[in-house]
Formats: C-alpha cells, structure tokens, sequence
C-alpha cells in the first residue's frame, strides 16, 4: 500500500517515502471506485505512510475506516507483550 497510496516521484521510489503525502495514489482512488476493496495495514510500509502526515493518516482512516484490516502472522503465545507500532 505504502508506495500506491500516494502520488511518489520516480526519484523517491526505493527504501521508504518520506514527507507529505502528495494526493493522487492509486490506492484512495481504487477504494473510491470499488466498494469491495479492502486494504492490509499491517506492514511498516504502511504505517510508515500513515504516519508521516498525520494530517493525511487521520483523513484516510476517516475515510476508509470501515475498509481497513490489520492482519499478523504470529501466532506465538510470547508475542503477547510485544507492541507493534501500527497498533
């Protein structure tokens, strides 16, 4: 999600984006269009995206709130503990 969400110039496509959202990603625009599209928030790219610009990160879970999912692989008891920062 991270790279699609917004509009990132050619030159700031390797490692993760930095700075304000610029508008105009696939992702917003897709989830418009399809009502039974849905999108996984648990990577750090995502958070990564969602948090550089709080302003954008606070719209698009306004926005979007009812088509957000936060998935995880573990499934060890130890984890229990451990604080995950998209959560």
């Amino acid at each position: 999600m991270g790279r699609n969400i917004a509009d990132v110039p050619a030159d700031n496509r390797s490692g993760y984006a930095r700075g304000p959202i610029k508008l105009g990603g696939a992702v917003p625009r897709l989830m418009r269009k399809y009502p039974n599209l849905w999108v996984d928030i648990s990577a750090r790219s995502s958070y990564n995206t969602l948090t550089r610009d709080p302003v954008f990160g606070l719209e698009f879970f306004d926005e979007f709130q009812d088509k957000l999912m936060f998935g995880t692989n573990s499934y060890l008891r130890s984890d229990v503990n451990i604080k995950y920062p998209n959560v």
